[in-house]
């Protein structure tokens, strides 16, 4: 603007655009300043943009020419990104956020990323030790890495120098390595710090750069033993420093170990245990044969011949019943109140006669071999004439009262079995039969069987089934 001045009013907005001193900064005030409304951009229409390689510079241009830019210049929507997150405008991306947490790697020709596995991939500080192929040393230690790496190592043997380095373990230090002159280790030897020389030492074979030493292998095999005051070591003396080998000592002590036991032999050198118990103790460690009859309790008794027994004053209690040729009854006891008959054999034992029954019965013989009964005086003195067994029994064969039976037997609905004690001389005896009526009064009964020693009998009501009577009532006559 020229100096030339013009007389015109001036408002305040229009003051503050004359003070902007650049455009972009009068079009901000402009922009700033506007009511502006949203519309849609033709093709035609102009649009105010800044220059970007000017930054004073605004410049307007078509909206064409702006949408032209997403199909020429721009970055396409379908190209293969690698993005942080996923966006949904991109059709073919990948987003890292789908991976695990880790080291990246591209897969060559499609580049697509992955997570690297560490030990595989590539190696991390405290993670899989790193092998010697991939020039580490397999090893997280140093001693575990020397001892990989000389293993590993295609060594050769050379002549060591006075200056040459040589590789040690700190004792110190397990972790430590150092390395040290050749020369510091042969200082240790002979003349330096370590083992005199000339000390008299104890070596497996003789050594030429000792001057005093006893060799092992210039001694006889055997067990040694060390002279007090010279330490001279010497082949001991069997049985006189050192006990043998014994055959007797070693089955011993082959033996197991246990509580009261003790040991004797089988044979030469051969040694067994046996038990041995406490009483057994006390027994053999007394001195003569009357302190061990004293700890078995015997008396004066036990000195005495089988031939001349003297038993003076005292009893004999719990021994076995004494024979009948021994002047015994063989026998330990009788039945009480009962009459004692002679036994089977002329020596066997006596045997009592059990059956007391009823009060003014006869002892009665039976004949040979059997025992004499208790029976009822008169007709004969059990003469044919007489019953020789009766029983009356219950239903389930129970025995209510009985003379010559020894057992009923209920063998079932209507039927019983009776056995005689003393048997008839044979089955041509005379038995009667009755019975106390049950429930029903139809009842028909028989004898089914007779033998020398026994008989059956049933009951059948008119139906001809078998029924159990209210009891039993059999008899029996004959000779014996």
């Amino acid at each position: 603007m020229e100096n030339n001045a013009i007389n015109a009013p001036v408002s305040a907005f229009g003051k503050t655009l004359i003070d902007d001193t650049t455009q972009v900064a009068a079009v901000g005030t402009l922009f700033n300043n506007a009511a502006l409304t949203s519309v849609t951009a033709a093709t035609g229409d102009l649009i105010l943009i800044q220059d970007v390689s000017d930054s004073n510079l605004a410049k307007v241009c078509t909206a064409q020419s702006i949408a032209d830019l997403a199909g020429a210049g721009a970055a396409p929507a379908d190209a293969t990104y690698i993005t942080q997150i996923p966006n949904a405008t991109l059709s073919n991306e990948q987003a890292l956020s789908l991976l695990t947490t880790g080291i990246m790697m591209s897969a060559n020709g499609t580049g697509v990323v992955s997570i690297a596995t560490q030990g595989v991939d590539y190696y991390a500080p405290g993670g899989v030790d790193v092998a010697i192929l991939d020039g580490g040393t397999g090893a997280s230690t140093n001693t575990a890495a020397i001892n990989n790496l000389v293993n590993n190592a295609a060594l050769t043997p050379a002549t060591v120098a006075s200056g040459d380095l040589i590789l040690i373990q700190d004792v110190s230090d397990t972790n430590n390595l150092k390395s040290v002159t050749a020369q510091s280790i042969a200082d240790l030897g002979p003349g330096g710090s370590a083992a005199p020389g000339d000390a008299t030492y104890i070596v497996q074979t003789p050594n030429g750069s000792l001057t005093q030493e006893q060799a092992l292998s210039l001694l006889a095999t055997g067990i040694m033993k060390n002279t007090t005051a010279t330490g001279v070591v010497s082949i001991a003396t069997a049985n006189v420093d050192y006990q043998a080998a014994d055959a007797t000592l070693i089955s011993i002590a082959a033996l197991g170990t246990a509580a009261d036991r003790t040991i004797y032999t089988t044979g030469v050198d051969t040694w067994a245990e046996t038990p041995i118990t406490a009483a057994g103790r006390a027994l053999i460690d007394d001195a003569t044969a009357g302190d061990q009859r004293t700890t078995l309790g015997l008396g004066t008794i036990a000195t005495q011949n089988s031939s001349s027994v003297s038993i003076t004053g005292g009893s004999i209690t719990g021994i076995t019943d004494l024979a009948v040729a021994d002047g015994g009854s063989g026998a330990s006891s009788f039945v009480e109140y009962t009459p004692v008959c002679g036994g089977t054999t002329t020596t066997g034992p006596l045997q009592s006669v059990v059956s007391l029954s009823t009060a003014g019965y006869v002892l009665t013989s039976n004949g040979a071999g059997a025992l004499p009964t208790f029976q009822a005086a008169g007709g004969g003195g059990g003469g044919s004439g007489e019953a020789k067994f009766w029983v009356r029994a219950n239903v389930s064969g129970g025995i209510l009262d009985s003379y010559n039976v020894s057992s009923v037997i209920d063998s079932g609905v209507g039927v019983l079995s009776v056995v005689l004690t003393t048997p008839f001389a044979s089955a041509n005896w005379c038995g009667t039969l009755s019975i106390i009526y049950g429930a029903l009064t139809d009842n028909f009964y028989a004898f089914s069987s007779i033998s020398a020693g026994s008989c059956g009998v049933i009951n059948r009501r008119s139906s001809g089934a078998f029924f159990d009577p209210g009891s039993w009532n059999v008899a029996g006559f004959g000779d014996q």
